[in-house]
């Protein structure tokens, strides 16, 4: 469940005795019961009903262009998978009738956000929208009913409004860049280099699949990483188990030749892990204006701001504001980030002056308080 999907047209799954086989198959040619998944699925039949075990034959189907299992739809045919319809628009229903009462209490918003969580998953940072309806019952008993404020009410209403965009484009480009970003006391900056999609497809594989720390850092230990002071492995606190770069990574941090689309310097007072989430999102932002609906591989040493990505929200709300910022443009253009972890030492995001590509040969840029503001 937790490992890259396999490079082969045919994938089978079973959870608890939900067996699916899925197959990628030219649409041209496509003729129903002839793929390798449905004679899969026919041998996983036969071998059930040998050791007794009896199928359900109503429930079975093959080679279905649209089908619903695991409690996802998924649209073969215009590659789209989301969660299951019969669950959104009950959930919606009952959203709506929420926040027409105006009062809730601990158990049902809780049932409510298990149920919208299962759903969002399918575009996770939509998680970062719970921030309030998850404060809204902090401290109270679970069947103490309280009055949902002007947050708890607008919030659930966009969640609600949100739920059939919440939905994977199975068919987004593969990578065709390598991005990296970082932050400093001073900025922002991000970087990318062209690669090519079949490369892209592979590094995908191997990027980031859970998360870890999403707290802010201390503001001993902030004060340290904006002056690149903190070691990579003081960074989460004690007992948390850090993210551990690999040679693959370190290559692509190290070897490439990449380009600066950007370098802004910060407006304020900014928390450093604010600023290296800022990065990231900008860097992603630009990167999909350039080429819409695609996957985009970044690289970023900041473990808070990767972790927060990752798992698409923060116990931060100053870092999920950051994230909830970001949906607009997230949706129009329909991207997604696979995320690695560079090494501070590796992360050329560090210091752009480290070089530039222009017409094929590479130029020393100026420093970061030289470049052009904002």
């Amino acid at each position: 469940m937790y490992k890259p999907l396999p490079r082969c047209a045919t994938m089978f799954g079973l959870v608890i005795d939900d067996f699916v086989a899925l197959s990628r198959v030219p649409r041209r040619s496509f003729v129903a019961g002839e793929s390798e998944g449905a004679s899969g699925a026919d041998k996983m039949q036969a071998a059930y009903e040998e050791v007794k075990l009896i199928p359900n034959k109503k429930k079975a189907f093959r080679d279905e262009l649209q089908a619903s299992f695991w409690g996802a739809d998924l649209d073969g045919e215009e590659g789209i998978v989301k969660g299951s319809l019969k669950r959104a628009i009950p959930l919606a229903g009952l959203i709506l009738r929420l926040v027409r009462a105006g009062h809730c209490c601990g158990n049902v918003m809780q049932i409510i956000l298990g149920s919208v969580i299962s759903l969002f998953l399918f575009r996770r940072r939509f998680l970062a929208l719970l921030d309030a309806c998850f404060e809204s019952y902090r401290g109270t008993a679970m069947d103490e009913i309280y009055v949902l404020s002007g947050r708890c009410k607008s919030d659930p209403l966009m969640i609600a409004v949100l739920m059939p965009l919440a939905a994977t484009n199975l068919r987004a480009a593969a990578p065709d860049v390598v991005a990296a970003s970082d932050a400093s006391n001073w900025g922002e900056a991000g970087i990318y280099c062209n690669i090519s999609p079949m490369i892209g497809r592979e590094l995908m594989r191997h990027s980031l699949r859970k998360s870890v720390w999403t707290k802010l850092l201390s503001p001993s230990r902030a004060l340290l990483k904006a002056y690149g002071e903190l070691p990579e492995d003081e960074e989460l606190p004690e007992g948390e188990e850090p993210y551990k770069t690999n040679a693959l990574w370190t290559l692509l941090a190290e070897s490439l030749t990449y380009r600066l689309p950007f370098a802004r310097e910060r407006r304020g007072r900014r928390h450093i892990n604010i600023g290296e989430v800022r990065g990231v999102l900008r860097t992603e932002k630009l990167l999909g204006l350039r080429k819409p609906s695609r996957r985009i591989l970044l690289g970023a040493d900041s473990e808070v701001a990767l972790g927060a990505l990752t798992k698409a929200r923060s116990s931060s709300t100053a870092i999920n504001e950051e994230l909830c910022r970001s949906l607009p443009w997230m949706i129009a253009l329909d991207s997604y980030l696979d995320l690695m972890y560079y090494n501070t030492s590796s992360n050329r995001a560090d210091d752009p002056t480290r070089g530039k590509e222009v017409g094929g040969a590479t130029r020393a840029l100026p420093q970061w308080h030289e470049l052009e503001k904002g």
